[in-house]
């Protein structure tokens, strides 16, 4: 089975489903964690993942202890 990255149609099918529109900081909330993840599923990627910790630049007040463990 192979990885793929959440597609912008799949995020879009799946807020108009809902009847949301999504604030900026939700989709790039969205796309920082899923690019940790499949930075953490690739095979060049060793230690850190380097996604997680820019999540905290995005969404507002997050504590710095919080997101970087």
């Amino acid at each position: 089975m192979q990885l793929n990255a959440v597609a912008w149609s799949d995020m879009f099918g799946y807020f108009a489903l809902l009847g949301l529109r999504p604030a900026r900081w939700e989709i790039e909330a969205i796309r920082s964690l899923d690019d940790a993840f499949m930075d953490s599923r690739s095979s060049s990627v060793s230690g850190e993942v380097k996604g997680a910790k820019a999540l905290g630049t995005i969404v507002g007040g997050a504590k710095k202890e919080g997101v970087d463990g």
